[in-house]
């Protein structure tokens, strides 16, 4: 009895060690990109939430390392201290608890502190834990279909947090960190909420009092922050800005001469898309995956940035690469993305090692279960560590710690020319 318990044990063994063995894995050099080493570097295969680097790829090629997201602000003032708000969004993904914060702190200055009626496009795109200080280091925040969150969804949440001013001291305190000077005790009242689409705020619009535009803090800030922490609503945020799957199909044939055979994005974040033929995952192949990070190197360089700019540099920076694949090989000379999802546990990035930069991504089947996770990461670890070992060990990286928050000194803005254009 004994001996066919162990024997079944170990066939499982056998079998689920076989199962995350099954893959791809691949890497090759700065120096001789063309040639790709690996094994089943073709097979199209799940990304999980390495997928997120492919959506850092496109958001920064079409916009820019510097870009921010603009929120606008009307205000039309309909009694003595009292306005009616609109606010036209842009599908900031970082639009949350700190910026609202913010936001209601520098109108306080400009004497705005009562709003009758507030309404808000369908791309004003609320969500109160984003970036909330209590749970900057929450993992994979996300709502799973691209309309996500909803007007509805958006309304439960101002409402719920109707005076929009919890945790407003921690904010406070993280601002004046970044030499960001705040209201000490703000005052802000809403006495209705409701949905306007733009549509129609532009058929009905009147001549606003004054109009205000909050900026999110550069790209590089918000990518860094999504990549750290696996942000998939930040991430399917950003996708949903850039015009979502089809306009990322054009974009990356006509930049990178990948087909749908190569790469297919359902979202930005790699994480389960339902359509209604069942559960659909962003898939890649090794080789085109690489083709993609070399892009985004050189593409940062471009901009006078780096991959440790919007990634987490593994042992300096907080995040599941660091806690999951840091070793005396790997410290401070790798930046890299994980990612997990039933299929899949993935793991994509850049080394930086004596003998140049080499660019590798991992790709480990597993059954969905936390075992056969576990089973893929210990494999991935051990590939990871041969590799650097390959290539002489590693070259530690001019790496900084990094800590996130939503705004800066540049997040809001009144200017507007005499056409009432809007000055970004």
């Amino acid at each position: 009895m004994r001996l066919r318990l162990f024997i079944a044990l170990l066939t499982s063994f056998v079998s689920l060690y076989a199962q995350a063995m099954s893959g791809a894995n691949c890497y090759t050099s700065l120096d001789n990109p063309q040639e790709i080493q690996g094994d089943n570097i073709n097979e199209r295969l799940p990304l999980a939430s390495t997928s997120k680097l492919i959506t850092s790829y496109w958001a920064i090629k079409e916009k820019g390392i510097d870009y921010r997201f603009a929120t606008v602000f009307y205000f039309t003032q309909v009694g003595r201290d009292l306005y009616d708000l609109h606010i036209q969004g842009s599908r900031d993904p970082f639009f949350g608890a700190e910026r609202a914060h913010y936001t209601i702190s520098e109108l306080n200055k400009r004497g705005i502190k009562h709003i009758r009626n507030l309404t808000f496009d369908e791309n004003f795109k609320f969500y109160w834990s984003v970036d909330d200080p209590k749970r900057n280091n929450s993992v994979a925040e996300g709502f799973y279909v691209p309309q996500d969150p909803v007007p509805r969804k958006v309304m439960l949440q101002l409402r719920a947090f109707s005076t929009l001013l919890k945790g407003y001291k921690e904010t406070y305190y993280k601002a004046a960190k970044i030499g960001v000077k705040m209201v000490k005790k703000p005052v802000f009242t809403i006495q209705d909420i409701e949905f306007q689409s733009d549509e129609d705020f532009k058929k009905t619009q009147n001549p606003a009092d004054h109009i205000y535009v909050v900026n999110s803090t550069p790209l590089s800030s918000l990518l860094k922050e999504m990549n750290r922490n696996s942000n998939n609503y930040a991430a399917n945020q950003i996708f949903e800005h850039m015009e979502s799957e089809e306009k990322f199909s054009q974009f990356i044939e006509k930049d990178m001469n990948l087909d749908m055979h190569s790469v297919v994005m359902f979202n930005g974040s790699g994480d389960r898309y339902d359509l209604s033929d069942g559960a659909h995952y962003n898939e890649a192949t090794c080789s085109a995956m690489l083709k993609i990070l070399i892009n985004l190197h050189k593409t940062l360089l471009d901009q006078h940035s780096s991959f440790s700019k919007i990634a987490t540099v593994i042992g300096t920076n907080s995040g599941t690469p660091t806690s999951l694949y840091t070793n005396d090989k790997t410290y401070d000379s790798v930046v890299a993305k994980t990612g997990t999802v039933n299929p899949a546990v993935t793991l994509a990035g850049v080394a930086s090692t004596k003998k140049g930069l080499i660019f590798f991504m991992f790709n480990e089947k597993t059954n969905g279960t936390a075992r056969s996770w576990n089973n893929a990461r210990y494999i991935i670890r051990k590939k990871l560590t041969q590799l650097m070992s390959q290539f002489n060990g590693g070259v530690r990286m001019k790496a900084k710690s990094f800590s996130f928050v939503s705004f800066d000194n540049l997040s809001f803005s009144d200017l507007v020319d005499s056409s009432g254009e809007i000055l970004q």
